[in-house]
């Protein structure tokens, strides 16, 4: 019985069996970022990001980067879920925006949105830069030249490496199907090479060996029928009959052979 997934190319059934160790690793750079935003948040320097009051500033950043955890099974979902919690309180109210805790993991998602999506999200990940300044409209100093340009420089940055390995992905994936299809066509060549030869030797067979037995049969035949008409020794004739015998069980056998030579052809 096949295995499932047996018809997938062979690049597309590896990358099936490596989505729970993806898993498993997203899990644990969200708990990463997690505490390493916790930490930030809690640290006495100012950069000039920091606003608003700490029990809004911690459920945000813990909020912001557990999107990481879907970079792998619905990394357009995560980015999306990332640009809303740290959008829409920044719309209303200021809240902290940390390195760490908020713009590195969006860089993280940017890239993989931009590496595993190729529809609009993938084209058009880039946005997030913008929205992340709209995030920091009233942190005052956030949307300085710049702050806006140091942004703009990373987010796009991200998004074009994602597309990057994006394209090397699906230039290996191709050449990898492709190598499958040309051992496919080869194993293909190869038995109709095998099939070719077989019916030569078997037409071979056929044209030589069974001719010269016949022959054979037929002369020895024909020297028997003389014995018998000019009166030979019997022991003569015995021979010649016995030698007849075994000539036409040799091309019996012979035919036989061939029938399954042929037989067993594809």
């Amino acid at each position: 019985m096949d295995s499932p997934g047996a018809g997938r190319p062979y690049a597309e059934r590896v990358s099936v069996r490596r989505v729970p160790v993806a898993v498993l690793v997203d899990g644990l750079l969200a708990a990463a970022f997690l505490v390493l935003g916790q930490v930030e948040l809690r640290q006495p320097w100012d950069d000039g990001f920091r606003a608003g009051p700490m029990w809004l500033d911690v459920p945000v950043t813990a909020l912001a980067v557990l999107p990481l955890a879907l970079r792998t099974t619905a990394p357009r979902l995560g980015l999306l879920a990332m640009v809303a919690v740290n959008l829409l309180p920044g719309l209303f109210v200021a809240h902290t925006i940390l390195f760490w805790g908020d713009v590195v993991p969006m860089l993280v998602m940017v890239f993989a949105v931009a590496r595993r999506d190729g529809g609009w999200a993938g084209r058009y990940a880039w946005l997030s830069w913008p929205l992340l300044l709209l995030a920091g409209v009233r942190i005052p100093g956030f949307l300085e030249l710049s702050s806006v340009l140091f942004a703009g420089v990373v987010v796009v940055f991200a998004w074009c490496a994602g597309r990057l390995v994006r394209r090397v992905d699906e230039r290996r994936r191709a050449l990898a199907d492709a190598l499958a299809r040309l051992s496919q066509e080869q194993a293909a060549r190869q038995a109709a090479a095998v099939a070719h030869e077989r019916s030569r030797i078997a037409a071979e067979m056929h044209d030589v060996v069974s001719h010269a037995v016949s022959l054979m049969v037929i002369q020895v035949g024909a020297a028997r029928m003389e014995l018998e008409a000019s009166g030979g020794a019997p022991v003569e004739v015995g021979q010649l009959q016995s030698a007849e015998r075994t000539g036409r069980e040799a091309l019996d056998a012979l035919r036989r052979s061939l029938g399954v030579l042929r037989g067993s052809l594809p």
